[in-house]
C-alpha cells in the first residue's frame, strides 16, 4: 500500500461541483477511503490573466502501480472535460489532477515527475496539504509539509473557501 496524494484544481465552470465529481470518481476507481482538505481559492499561478482557481488536496492508500494511477487520473480529467493544449502552459481548465506524491517514490520522466517538482513553491498546494498532512515528509527535500509552508516563497494569497 502506498499513500497517494493528489492536488485537484480548476477555474472554469462550476469548479466546486466539478471537483466533487472528481473525488467521487477517484473513490469509485481506487476503492479506498479518501481524505480531503477544504477548498482553497487563489489567484492563478504562472499565467495570471485568468479566473481564480479553487484547489484542494486529497489522499488515499492504494495498491495500484504508478502507471495505472497516472492513467486513471488522466481518464478522470478527460471525463471531466479537461482539454490539454500543449501551446498554453498553466491555462484555464475545468479540472486538473496532479499526482503530488506516490508514497516516497521518486520518478523523473518525460510524462511524469514525482514528487511534483513545484510543491515547495506553490501555496495553493501547501495550504490544503498542511491542513490534512502537515507532518508528511517530502522524500527529496526531507522537510515536512508544515516546514515547506513556513519557508515558501509564493506570495499569492490563499483563502480557505
Amino acid at each position: 500500500m502506498r499513500k497517494i496524494v493528489l492536488g485537484l484544481g480548476g477555474n472554469v465552470g462550476d469548479v466546486k461541483s466539478n471537483l466533487n465529481q472528481v473525488i467521487n470518481a477517484l473513490q469509485e476507481k481506487f476503492s479506498y477511503p479518501i481524505t480531503k482538505s477544504s477548498f482553497y481559492k487563489t489567484k492563478a499561478w504562472g499565467n495570471t490573466n485568468q479566473p481564480d482557481f479553487f484547489n484542494l488536496v486529497v489522499y488515499f492508500d492504494s495498491e495500484l502501480d504508478l502507471k495505472s494511477t497516472f492513467e486513471i487520473t488522466r481518464e478522470i480529467e478527460r471525463e471531466g472535460g479537461r482539454i490539454r493544449n500543449p501551446n498554453i502552459k498553466w491555462g484555464p481548465r475545468t479540472i486538473d489532477i496532479d499526482i503530488l506524491f506516490y508514497g516516497n517514490t521518486v520518478v523523473s520522466s518525460l510524462d511524469l515527475t514525482i514528487p511534483h517538482p513545484q510543491i515547495q513553491n506553490r501555496n495553493f498546494v501547501l495550504y490544503p496539504m498542511a491542513e490534512i498532512l502537515p507532518n508528511f515528509v517530502h522524500p527529496t527535500l526531507n522537510k515536512s509539509i508544515a516546514e515547506l509552508l513556513k519557508t515558501s516563497i509564493d506570495n499569492l494569497k490563499v483563502e480557505r473557501n
